[in-house]
């Protein structure tokens, strides 16, 4: 068998440093590659069936939380053309029903019923939202 050679010897280096990192070293960096891609992770909780999601990010991981056993979502104020969104419950005691309708397009209701469920959305234009995926992990 022929020997193993490394392609970039920089890259190896780089490697074989990381086991030195603190993990506080390791959190900076990720915070650093999530602020370049425009990543951002919130947490809302539904007021009047709505959420307000501001700032420029370009992918958000949105955690939701209701007042009551089941709480609807019908409308996702502000938002900028082309953002995605990734909806995802808060708790499983706790439902998030997203409502179809003008500003949530879905094509039907889809409910958040446990911490596993999402809902990806991508907003078109200010404040409206439309459903790109979903994943419903049981109840």
């Amino acid at each position: 068998m022929g020997e193993i050679r490394p392609i970039n010897r920089e890259i190896v280096d780089q490697v074989g440093r990381t086991h030195r990192y603190k993990l506080d070293e390791i959190r900076r960096r990720t915070n650093d590659i999530n602020d370049q891609l425009g990543t951002a992770e919130e947490s809302h909780t539904i007021s009047a069936g709505a959420i307000t999601i501001t700032g420029t990010q370009q992918i958000r991981f949105v955690t939701v939380d209701g007042t009551g056993a089941s709480t609807d979502l019908t409308t996702i104020t502000g938002g900028n053309v082309g953002e995605i969104a990734v909806l995802q419950s808060a708790n499983n005691s706790r439902d998030i029903v997203c409502k179809h309708g003008a500003g949530l397009v879905l094509g039907v209701d889809f409910t958040l019923n446990n911490v596993a469920d999402k809902l990806t959305i991508i907003c078109t234009e200010t404040s409206i939202w439309h459903g790109i995926a979903r994943q419903s992990a049981g109840s």
